[in-house]
Protein backbone atom coordinates (compact mmCIF):
# COMPACT_ATOMS: atom_id res chain seq x y z
CA UNK A 1 0.00 0.00 0.00
CA UNK A 2 1.01 3.88 -0.44
CA UNK A 3 2.61 5.71 2.35
CA UNK A 4 0.29 9.00 1.20
CA UNK A 5 -1.28 10.11 4.28
CA UNK A 6 -4.44 12.10 4.36
CA UNK A 7 -3.51 15.98 4.46
CA UNK A 8 -4.36 17.30 7.81
CA UNK A 9 -4.60 21.07 9.08
CA UNK A 10 -2.97 20.23 12.06
CA UNK A 11 0.35 18.56 10.62
CA UNK A 12 2.97 19.68 8.22
CA UNK A 13 3.78 17.03 5.86
CA UNK A 14 7.12 16.70 3.47
CA UNK A 15 7.62 14.66 0.06
CA UNK A 16 9.74 11.93 0.84
CA UNK A 17 11.14 11.21 -2.47
CA UNK A 18 11.56 14.93 -3.69
CA UNK A 19 13.86 13.78 -6.53
CA UNK A 20 12.17 11.00 -8.13
CA UNK A 21 8.79 12.96 -8.09
CA UNK A 22 10.38 16.15 -9.45
CA UNK A 23 11.35 13.81 -12.64
CA UNK A 24 7.74 12.70 -12.77
CA UNK A 25 6.91 15.90 -12.78
CA UNK A 26 9.29 17.02 -15.68
CA UNK A 27 8.68 13.42 -17.55
CA UNK A 28 4.87 14.72 -17.75
CA UNK A 29 5.59 17.45 -20.08
CA UNK A 30 7.28 14.85 -22.58
CA UNK A 31 4.83 13.48 -25.39
CA UNK A 32 6.41 10.90 -25.83
CA UNK A 33 4.39 9.44 -22.98
CA UNK A 34 1.03 9.31 -25.83
CA UNK A 35 3.31 9.07 -28.82
CA UNK A 36 4.56 5.63 -28.47
CA UNK A 37 5.81 2.86 -31.11
CA UNK A 38 2.81 0.54 -29.97
CA UNK A 39 0.52 2.96 -31.06
CA UNK A 40 2.15 4.03 -34.35
CA UNK A 41 2.17 0.79 -35.88
CA UNK A 42 -1.55 -0.05 -35.44
CA UNK A 43 -2.08 3.67 -37.03
CA UNK A 44 -4.01 2.43 -40.28
CA UNK A 45 -7.44 0.47 -39.46
CA UNK A 46 -8.15 -2.77 -40.09
CA UNK A 47 -10.34 -4.07 -42.46
CA UNK A 48 -13.31 -5.42 -41.16
CA UNK A 49 -15.39 -6.59 -43.77
CA UNK A 50 -18.42 -4.35 -43.45
CA UNK A 51 -20.19 -2.41 -46.17
CA UNK A 52 -19.62 0.90 -46.69
CA UNK A 53 -15.77 2.74 -47.19
CA UNK A 54 -13.66 1.22 -44.53
CA UNK A 55 -12.33 3.68 -42.23
CA UNK A 56 -8.59 4.94 -42.67
CA UNK A 57 -7.08 5.40 -39.23
CA UNK A 58 -8.00 3.09 -36.08
CA UNK A 59 -9.59 3.84 -32.29
CA UNK A 60 -5.86 4.17 -31.20
CA UNK A 61 -4.70 6.81 -34.40
CA UNK A 62 -7.91 8.85 -33.73
CA UNK A 63 -7.33 8.61 -29.85
CA UNK A 64 -4.26 9.90 -30.04
CA UNK A 65 -4.75 13.10 -31.55
CA UNK A 66 -7.60 13.57 -29.47
CA UNK A 67 -5.54 13.26 -26.29
CA UNK A 68 -2.87 15.85 -27.56
CA UNK A 69 -6.00 18.36 -28.32
CA UNK A 70 -6.78 17.80 -24.53
CA UNK A 71 -3.91 18.08 -23.20
CA UNK A 72 -2.54 21.02 -24.84
CA UNK A 73 -6.60 22.32 -25.07
CA UNK A 74 -6.44 22.95 -28.63
CA UNK A 75 -9.66 23.42 -31.41
CA UNK A 76 -10.29 20.49 -33.84
CA UNK A 77 -7.99 22.32 -36.56
CA UNK A 78 -5.01 23.31 -34.11
CA UNK A 79 -4.82 20.24 -33.19
CA UNK A 80 -4.36 18.49 -36.78
CA UNK A 81 -1.68 20.78 -37.43
CA UNK A 82 0.00 20.13 -34.62
CA UNK A 83 -0.02 16.26 -35.30
CA UNK A 84 1.58 17.11 -39.08
CA UNK A 85 4.09 19.63 -37.30
CA UNK A 86 5.00 16.51 -34.91
CA UNK A 87 4.89 13.59 -37.19
CA UNK A 88 7.37 15.93 -39.55
CA UNK A 89 10.23 16.51 -36.71
CA UNK A 90 9.75 12.90 -35.36
CA UNK A 91 10.51 11.28 -38.98
CA UNK A 92 6.80 9.44 -38.81
CA UNK A 93 5.60 9.47 -42.28
CA UNK A 94 1.92 8.45 -41.31
CA UNK A 95 -1.26 10.59 -42.84
CA UNK A 96 -2.68 12.45 -40.39
CA UNK A 97 -6.62 12.91 -39.60
CA UNK A 98 -8.32 15.49 -40.66
CA UNK A 99 -10.95 17.62 -38.22
CA UNK A 100 -13.63 16.49 -39.35
CA UNK A 101 -12.90 13.15 -39.37
CA UNK A 102 -12.04 13.92 -35.60
CA UNK A 103 -14.91 14.95 -35.42
CA UNK A 104 -17.17 12.13 -36.59
CA UNK A 105 -15.50 9.64 -35.00
CA UNK A 106 -15.04 11.47 -31.80
CA UNK A 107 -18.59 10.61 -31.03
CA UNK A 108 -18.36 6.67 -31.16
CA UNK A 109 -14.64 6.34 -30.09
CA UNK A 110 -14.10 3.69 -27.40
CA UNK A 111 -11.81 5.08 -25.08
CA UNK A 112 -10.38 2.69 -22.10
CA UNK A 113 -8.28 3.93 -18.99
CA UNK A 114 -7.10 2.01 -16.17
CA UNK A 115 -10.38 0.13 -14.37
CA UNK A 116 -8.45 -2.95 -12.63
CA UNK A 117 -9.20 -2.36 -9.04
CA UNK A 118 -7.58 -5.03 -7.31
CA UNK A 119 -4.46 -4.73 -8.66
CA UNK A 120 -3.02 -7.34 -5.78
CA UNK A 121 -4.73 -10.59 -5.40
CA UNK A 122 -6.63 -10.53 -1.79
CA UNK A 123 -5.79 -6.64 -0.89
CA UNK A 124 -9.08 -4.86 -1.43
CA UNK A 125 -8.72 -1.04 -1.78
CA UNK A 126 -10.02 1.83 -0.78
CA UNK A 127 -12.26 4.41 -3.15
CA UNK A 128 -13.30 7.66 -2.75
CA UNK A 129 -15.89 9.42 -4.46
CA UNK A 130 -16.86 12.55 -5.63
CA UNK A 131 -18.31 14.52 -8.46
CA UNK A 132 -17.85 18.12 -10.09
CA UNK A 133 -19.61 20.79 -12.69
CA UNK A 134 -17.78 20.99 -15.73
CA UNK A 135 -19.43 24.09 -18.01
CA UNK A 136 -20.62 23.83 -21.67
CA UNK A 137 -21.59 26.90 -22.70
CA UNK A 138 -22.37 30.74 -21.10
CA UNK A 139 -20.51 33.60 -20.02
CA UNK A 140 -17.85 34.37 -18.05
CA UNK A 141 -17.58 34.14 -14.08
CA UNK A 142 -17.17 38.08 -14.30
CA UNK A 143 -20.16 38.98 -15.81
CA UNK A 144 -22.71 37.57 -13.63
CA UNK A 145 -25.63 39.66 -13.11
CA UNK A 146 -28.50 38.58 -10.94
CA UNK A 147 -31.63 37.79 -12.63
CA UNK A 148 -29.99 38.14 -15.88
CA UNK A 149 -32.33 35.79 -18.41
CA UNK A 150 -29.91 36.20 -21.53
CA UNK A 151 -26.89 34.35 -18.91
CA UNK A 152 -28.09 31.06 -19.63
CA UNK A 153 -25.25 28.54 -18.69
CA UNK A 154 -25.17 24.81 -18.78
CA UNK A 155 -23.18 22.15 -17.38
CA UNK A 156 -22.37 18.29 -17.27
CA UNK A 157 -21.89 16.55 -13.73
CA UNK A 158 -18.03 14.45 -14.03
CA UNK A 159 -18.83 12.11 -11.29
CA UNK A 160 -15.82 9.91 -10.71
CA UNK A 161 -14.48 7.08 -8.17
CA UNK A 162 -10.42 6.87 -7.51
CA UNK A 163 -8.07 5.21 -5.54
CA UNK A 164 -6.70 6.12 -2.33
CA UNK A 165 -3.45 4.66 -2.79
CA UNK A 166 -2.19 5.73 -5.73
CA UNK A 167 -4.96 8.33 -7.54
CA UNK A 168 -5.65 6.32 -10.49
CA UNK A 169 -9.51 6.76 -11.28
CA UNK A 170 -10.85 3.48 -11.98
CA UNK A 171 -14.25 4.52 -12.88
CA UNK A 172 -16.23 8.04 -14.49
CA UNK A 173 -19.68 9.01 -15.75
CA UNK A 174 -20.83 12.11 -17.10
CA UNK A 175 -24.29 13.29 -16.65
CA UNK A 176 -26.76 16.31 -16.91
CA UNK A 177 -27.36 17.77 -13.50
CA UNK A 178 -31.06 16.30 -13.55
CA UNK A 179 -28.43 12.84 -12.46
CA UNK A 180 -28.20 12.76 -8.61
CA UNK A 181 -24.76 11.55 -7.55
CA UNK A 182 -26.45 8.71 -5.82
CA UNK A 183 -27.78 7.40 -9.36
CA UNK A 184 -24.21 8.16 -10.91
CA UNK A 185 -22.55 5.81 -7.81
CA UNK A 186 -24.92 2.78 -8.57
CA UNK A 187 -23.74 2.79 -12.28
CA UNK A 188 -20.20 3.15 -11.11
CA UNK A 189 -20.26 0.35 -8.60
CA UNK A 190 -22.16 -1.44 -11.10
CA UNK A 191 -18.80 -2.26 -12.62
CA UNK A 192 -16.72 -3.52 -9.91
CA UNK A 193 -16.47 -6.76 -8.18
CA UNK A 194 -17.22 -8.32 -5.13
CA UNK A 195 -14.57 -8.29 -2.70
CA UNK A 196 -12.36 -5.84 -4.70
CA UNK A 197 -13.15 -2.77 -2.43
CA UNK A 198 -12.52 -1.55 1.00
CA UNK A 199 -13.39 1.37 2.54
CA UNK A 200 -15.73 3.34 0.42
CA UNK A 201 -15.67 7.69 1.40
CA UNK A 202 -18.13 9.80 0.38
CA UNK A 203 -19.96 12.84 1.77
CA UNK A 204 -23.27 13.79 2.07
CA UNK A 205 -24.81 13.02 -1.19
CA UNK A 206 -23.97 9.33 -1.22
CA UNK A 207 -26.35 8.68 2.42
CA UNK A 208 -29.21 6.82 0.38
CA UNK A 209 -30.16 3.55 1.37
CA UNK A 210 -29.01 2.49 -2.28
CA UNK A 211 -25.71 3.40 -2.12
CA UNK A 212 -25.76 1.73 1.55
CA UNK A 213 -26.67 -1.56 -0.14
CA UNK A 214 -24.85 -1.51 -2.86
CA UNK A 215 -21.74 -1.09 -1.20
CA UNK A 216 -22.81 -3.92 1.42
CA UNK A 217 -23.30 -6.16 -1.80
CA UNK A 218 -19.81 -5.58 -3.20
CA UNK A 219 -17.97 -6.22 0.44
CA UNK A 220 -16.98 -2.80 1.27
CA UNK A 221 -17.50 -0.63 4.19
CA UNK A 222 -18.86 2.68 4.09
CA UNK A 223 -17.36 6.28 5.37
CA UNK A 224 -19.84 8.33 4.55
CA UNK A 225 -20.49 11.80 6.17
CA UNK A 226 -24.44 11.81 7.32
CA UNK A 227 -26.86 14.30 7.33
CA UNK A 228 -27.85 15.95 10.53
CA UNK A 229 -31.36 15.05 9.64
CA UNK A 230 -30.66 11.50 9.64
CA UNK A 231 -31.90 8.68 11.96
CA UNK A 232 -31.77 5.45 12.96
CA UNK A 233 -33.50 2.79 10.80
CA UNK A 234 -36.21 0.61 12.36
CA UNK A 235 -35.12 -3.27 12.63
CA UNK A 236 -37.44 -4.06 9.71
CA UNK A 237 -35.76 -1.90 7.63
CA UNK A 238 -32.55 -2.95 8.25
CA UNK A 239 -33.68 -6.63 7.14
CA UNK A 240 -35.25 -4.97 4.21
CA UNK A 241 -31.87 -2.95 3.61
CA UNK A 242 -28.76 -4.64 4.55
CA UNK A 243 -26.88 -1.53 3.83
CA UNK A 244 -28.64 0.23 6.57
CA UNK A 245 -26.83 -1.31 9.19
CA UNK A 246 -23.65 0.54 8.34
CA UNK A 247 -25.76 3.59 8.26
CA UNK A 248 -26.71 2.94 12.18
CA UNK A 249 -23.22 1.92 13.07
CA UNK A 250 -22.13 5.97 11.73
CA UNK A 251 -24.95 7.34 13.42
CA UNK A 252 -24.02 5.96 16.79
CA UNK A 253 -20.54 6.73 16.66
CA UNK A 254 -21.23 10.44 15.43
CA UNK A 255 -23.16 10.27 18.48
CA UNK A 256 -20.61 8.75 20.29
CA UNK A 257 -17.80 10.78 19.46
CA UNK A 258 -19.28 13.88 17.78
CA UNK A 259 -19.04 14.24 13.78
CA UNK A 260 -15.11 15.28 14.37
CA UNK A 261 -14.16 12.60 16.63
CA UNK A 262 -16.02 10.20 13.91
CA UNK A 263 -13.82 11.70 11.33
CA UNK A 264 -10.41 11.14 12.58
CA UNK A 265 -11.21 7.71 14.03
CA UNK A 266 -13.15 6.50 10.42
CA UNK A 267 -10.08 8.42 8.73
CA UNK A 268 -12.38 10.18 6.23
CA UNK A 269 -10.83 13.09 5.73
CA UNK A 270 -9.17 10.91 2.98
CA UNK A 271 -11.71 12.25 0.79
CA UNK A 272 -9.89 15.65 0.37
CA UNK A 273 -7.61 13.21 -1.71
CA UNK A 274 -10.55 13.51 -4.32
CA UNK A 275 -11.11 17.05 -3.69
CA UNK A 276 -7.33 17.46 -4.72
CA UNK A 277 -8.08 15.28 -8.17
CA UNK A 278 -11.00 17.81 -8.96
CA UNK A 279 -8.52 20.88 -8.81
CA UNK A 280 -5.88 18.64 -11.27
CA UNK A 281 -9.05 18.15 -13.51
CA UNK A 282 -9.82 22.12 -13.75
CA UNK A 283 -5.99 23.44 -13.59
CA UNK A 284 -4.97 20.47 -16.09
CA UNK A 285 -8.14 20.54 -18.84
CA UNK A 286 -9.64 24.24 -18.17
CA UNK A 287 -12.98 23.29 -16.51
CA UNK A 288 -14.88 24.13 -19.57
CA UNK A 289 -15.78 21.31 -22.13
CA UNK A 290 -14.68 21.88 -26.26
CA UNK A 291 -17.60 19.68 -27.48
CA UNK A 292 -20.89 20.69 -28.01
CA UNK A 293 -22.40 17.25 -28.50
CA UNK A 294 -22.90 15.24 -25.51
CA UNK A 295 -21.62 11.94 -27.18
CA UNK A 296 -18.41 13.58 -27.81
CA UNK A 297 -18.68 15.18 -23.90
CA UNK A 298 -18.10 11.54 -22.53
CA UNK A 299 -15.22 10.79 -25.21
CA UNK A 300 -13.61 14.09 -23.87
CA UNK A 301 -14.14 13.52 -20.37
CA UNK A 302 -12.90 10.00 -20.89
CA UNK A 303 -9.54 11.32 -22.34
CA UNK A 304 -9.03 13.46 -19.56
CA UNK A 305 -9.39 10.24 -17.33
CA UNK A 306 -6.87 8.89 -19.46
CA UNK A 307 -4.57 11.69 -19.33
CA UNK A 308 -4.50 11.86 -15.59
CA UNK A 309 -3.92 8.30 -14.77
CA UNK A 310 -1.22 8.33 -17.67
CA UNK A 311 0.60 11.03 -15.69
CA UNK A 312 -0.14 10.05 -12.28
CA UNK A 313 1.41 6.25 -13.24
CA UNK A 314 4.75 8.38 -14.09
CA UNK A 315 4.77 8.97 -10.24
CA UNK A 316 3.19 10.91 -7.13
CA UNK A 317 4.02 12.76 -3.95
CA UNK A 318 4.61 10.47 -1.09
CA UNK A 319 3.89 12.43 1.99
CA UNK A 320 5.77 11.88 5.44
CA UNK A 321 4.86 13.64 8.90
CA UNK A 322 7.81 16.71 8.98
CA UNK A 323 9.78 16.44 12.33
Amino acid sequence: MSDIVAPNAQEQQKVSHWSAYNKALVDRGDLRVFVTQKVLDSWRATTRGKNGRPATYSDEAIKLVLTLRTLLNLTLRRTEGLTKSLFQEMGVDLPVPNYTTLHRRMKALSVEFETTVNEHIGMPIDLVFDSTGIKIRGRGEWKTKPNDRLNVRDWRMLHIAMRTDNFQIVAMDLSTCKKGDGQAFVDMMATMEKGDIGKVYADKAYVSKECFNLIHQKGGTAVIDPRLDLRLANPKMVRENPGLKQRNDILRQVHEYGRSGWKERSRYHQRSLVECQMYRIKACFGGRFRSRIHENMVTEAKIMVFILNKLTSLGIPRTILAA
